[in-house]
């Protein structure tokens, strides 16, 4: 990787940029600090510095570990000219104290990511009345489905559509606590699952299930299918070209 990005000396250098970010593997419990250079179109992954959950302050671990890589890169001919990162106050503070490196001078642009941006914007705009009601009340549904009892609900889920010939029985889509719009996919696969859900919480012998009342509203189902979906979907469009490969500065 450091071989396609140096450049030799006496050589013009290489002005990359870097974007930083932190990310934890659920299922081996580490906690990785990655560190990928953007150059030419193309993205390399530098670095993944392993750290503990109690260690990614700006101050004393992530300031100290880019000055560190900065001037390793710096060796081999290559400036940093910009620096993305997610609008975690981590990383806000890390661009700021990159910004004044004695090394390059005040010169490296601290650029947030754009799609974690209209994340946050979302995250504002659907905590408005009444949508945000809906969301949350689609939430709890879901997540009546966690319990030690909704185990049982997905049973009865999959048994639902067996019974009614339905070849590819469809599962219920978890969200992201983190991803506002993964709550999209989520609400998403809830309503097509309608029939199913309303009739597991229809038939509940001498139990009352209470997580799954919610279902048994036809009015609610058509509030969440005819306003919730429609109005995040125009969302999920906008993210979808901020994301893609070929967008633009005009379309951020």
């Amino acid at each position: 990787t450091l071989s396609k990005l140096s450049s030799t000396v006496g050589s013009p250098p290489r002005f990359i940029t870097l974007a930083v970010d932190g990310w934890t593997g659920q299922k081996y419990g580490a906690k990785n600090t990655n560190t990928i250079a953007l150059y030419a179109g193309v993205s390399y992954l530098l670095w993944s510095d392993k750290n503990s959950d109690d260690i990614d302050s700006a101050g004393s671990y992530l300031f100290p570990l880019l000055q560190k890589q900065i001037n390793f890169l710096l060796e081999n001919n290559i400036i940093i000219s910009s620096l993305t990162t997610d609008n975690a106050s981590n990383m806000i503070q890390l661009g700021t104290r990159l910004y004044q490196i004695p090394q390059q001078g005040k010169a490296i642009l601290h650029i947030s990511c754009s799609a974690h941006t209209i994340q946050l914007i979302i995250e504002k705009i659907v905590d408005l009345k009444p949508i945000e009601t809906y969301i949350q009340e689609a939430l709890k549904l879901l997540d009546a489905f966690t319990t030690a009892e909704g185990k049982k609900y997905r049973i009865l889920l999959r048994k639902y559509q067996l019974n009614n010939d339905i070849k590819n029985p469809l599962k219920l889509i978890m969200y992201n606590q983190t991803r506002w719009l993964s709550r999209l996919h989520s609400i998403e696969r809830l309503c097509k699952l309608k029939c199913a859900i309303q009739f597991i919480s229809l038939n509940g012998g001498n139990d009352e299930r209470k997580g799954l009342s919610i279902a048994r509203l036809d009015n609610w189902w058509s509030k969440v299918i005819n306003v919730v979906i429609p109005f995040l979907s125009v969302f999920q469009k906008a993210m979808n070209v901020v994301q893609s490969d070929t967008s633009s500065l005009c379309d951020l």
